[in-house]
């Protein structure tokens, strides 16, 4: 609990500045963490009716792992049921399209590079926020509500401690997987969410048909910014508007709308079936750097990784080594209903000079 009360207070001055304008009286304070979660879950439940068409059009920064600006992109949504809408990232030297079709079907378009991490979030970030997110406490899974600030609380985190089952991958960071989701009280509207150094701030909160979209948000991983969105424009459309379409050429997806609901926001512990330990570089030797090394990738239904990214790491040289090695690794599939699915999992790779 110490380091998630650290964490907290590392980004207080961080939720102070989005809180928005208290209301002429002070807004109620929660008791009840389920309840905090409960309130917050409409705004955020996309799937629901009565949802009218919509399209939503946002652009976007990534960064390099020294925390440099590096490629930009357009990310656009078009819904007109929670069976029938449509994703499309754009950007230099590439494009993807998914469409997502009432009879269940996925069609997909793609060229040039594939996305990066970041850019396979965005749905999770804008849409499904909270997925995922523990409702109610269990033997395995405690809340703690904590409030910014303190006298007189115009934000509500909760706080998730849950326990990771034991010999699941990897063994770093510890198994106590703390997690904060921080609203504002007066509208329950999501500000930020924490997990490790994982930081995600949601701001200039959007409303649109009872549903929360932030005009503006960035991720940053410790002191160094990842990733950044601004959305541009959110409008009405038809509920046969052509862009909902698939086009002739498209490729018929081998998942379903269900499969991909059933994972969407998942980052499973995949557990190894073969281990490819690193070579530890010279040069990070000889200058004492240690550490670990944290990568995404997707695990295939056949259990080899792809999609592999470095997120954070002591050196470059040291990222370099770990994603030689991660690249060799195999796992057991993540299996839905009996069957291997595709799925997002982290790898920790720890980098130890000897005493």
């Amino acid at each position: 609990m110490l380091r998630t009360t650290l964490a907290l207070l590392l980004f207080t001055a961080v939720l102070s500045a989005q809180a928005q304008t208290p209301a002429a009286s002070s807004p109620a304070i929660p008791k009840d963490p389920e309840a905090v979660l409960a309130a917050a879950a409409p705004f955020y439940n996309y799937d629901t009716p009565p949802m009218q068409p919509w399209h939503l059009k946002a652009t976007y920064q990534l960064y390099d792992m020294l925390g440099k600006p590096a490629e930009k992109g357009t990310w656009e949504y078009w819904y007109a049921s929670s069976n029938n809408y449509r994703e499309t990232w754009t950007r230099d030297g590439g494009e993807q399209s998914d469409w997502f079709t009432a009879d269940g079907a996925v069609h997909q378009s793609e060229s040039g590079a594939p996305l990066h991490f970041f850019e396979r979030k965005i749905p999770d970030f804008l849409l499904h926020p909270l997925d995922g997110v523990p409702q109610h406490q269990t033997d395995s899974v405690k809340f703690e509500l904590k409030f910014v600030p303190p006298e007189k609380p115009q934000i509500v985190c909760v706080i998730t401690n849950q326990q990771r089952p034991t010999g699941q991958e990897p063994p770093a960071p510890p198994a106590n997987l703390a997690r904060s989701y921080c609203f504002d009280l007066p509208t329950s509207a999501l500000l930020t969410t924490y997990s490790g150094n994982y930081l995600t701030q949601y701001n200039h909160i959007l409303r649109t048909q009872d549903h929360y979209l932030p005009k503006h948000m960035e991720v940053t991983i410790g002191k160094q910014q990842h990733f950044s969105l601004d959305i541009e424009e959110v409008n009405d459309i038809s509920a046969t508007d052509p862009a909902l379409i698939p086009p002739a050429g498209t490729t018929l997806s081998e998942t379903t709308v269900d499969a991909v609901k059933t994972v969407r926001g998942k980052i499973a512990m995949g557990k190894i079936a073969k281990k490819v330990p690193p070579i530890y570089p010279e040069v990070d030797k000889l200058a004492h750097i240690q550490g670990v090394v944290t990568l995404i990738g997707t695990v295939g239904k056949d259990g080899r990784i792809s999609n592999l990214e470095v997120l954070t790491a002591p050196s470059i040289t040291l990222g370099e080594a770990a994603l030689d090695a991660v690249k060799r690794w195999e796992y057991r599939p993540y299996m839905l209903n009996g069957k291997p699915v595709e799925v997002q999992t982290t790898i920790n790779v720890i980098f130890t000079l000897g005493r």
